[in-house]
């Protein structure tokens, strides 16, 4: 405070009177045109902002409302999945490869014999531990038939198309960094989910969409008797 003062009053005892007179005229001349131009817009506008207030009035709180709160709609989504159980037919099964057939079939094993295991011997954290990690794997495997057929498909290539493709296997790796518990339910999650945007996005042929389907279905449910059996062991 006190090097400002001193600095005002050195510049005051330098400057003229007249000087400083002018200066003082030329800010406030200034200022008062500013202020009238403001005041003069301000006046023009004001009828419009009070009609246009009227009509359509939107607090704060409600832009922010409508801005962020997205609602989910489960009924379209319901509707959407039974749709999709009813265009999925179980007789293009008879299409498809054998090897196909017998590999994917094969490879329910490991999401079936455990729970059957469990619910007769008891649970055991190694099967528990196996049966986690292959459904792990079973979900990035999943994810990478995406990939490779977007690779096919050079045109579908998106960062929504090829995003849906990484998610499988983020969900498998953190699946497996989390309690065995938690980690059977988010790798059911991520099964019935990527089934679900196999369904609905992907152009797969209709063996392959009906194998998905009656494949997936034992699988979740195999991961969440072993959830359970985890939990209350």
């Amino acid at each position: 405070m006190y090097s400002l003062s001193n600095g005002s009053y050195m510049l005051i005892k330098r400057c003229p009177l007249t000087q400083i007179t002018s200066i003082s005229k030329y800010t406030y001349s200034n200022f008062m045109t500013r202020s009238a131009r403001v005041t003069t817009s301000f006046a023009d506008a004001k009828p419009n902002l009070i009609d246009n207030s009227k009509r359509n009035y939107v607090s704060v709180g409600e832009r922010k409302s409508k801005n962020f709160n997205i609602p989910v709609n489960f009924s379209d989504i319901l509707k959407q999945s039974k749709q999709l159980l009813r265009d999925v037919q179980l007789s293009e099964l008879n299409n498809a490869p054998l090897s196909a057939f017998w590999y994917g079939f094969g490879g329910l094993a490991p999401f079936v014999l455990p729970p059957l295991s469990f619910i007769i011997f008891g649970y055991s954290p190694f099967l528990g531990a196996l049966q986690l990690t292959f459904g792990a794997t079973i979900c990035s495997f999943l994810g990478g038939i995406k990939w490779g057929y977007l690779l096919k498909e050079n045109s579908c290539m998106t960062w929504e198309t090829l995003g849906w493709a990484v998610i499988p296997q983020t969900v498998a790796w953190i699946s497996l960094l989390m309690p065995q518990t938690l980690g059977f339910i988010m790798v059911s999650g991520g099964l019935l989910l990527s089934a679900f945007c196999d369904l609905t996005m992907m152009n797969y042929p209709n063996w392959f969409r009906a194998m998905r389907l009656i494949l997936t279905i034992p699988a979740v449910i195999g991961l969440l008797i072993t959830g359970l059996m985890c939990l209350f062991h």
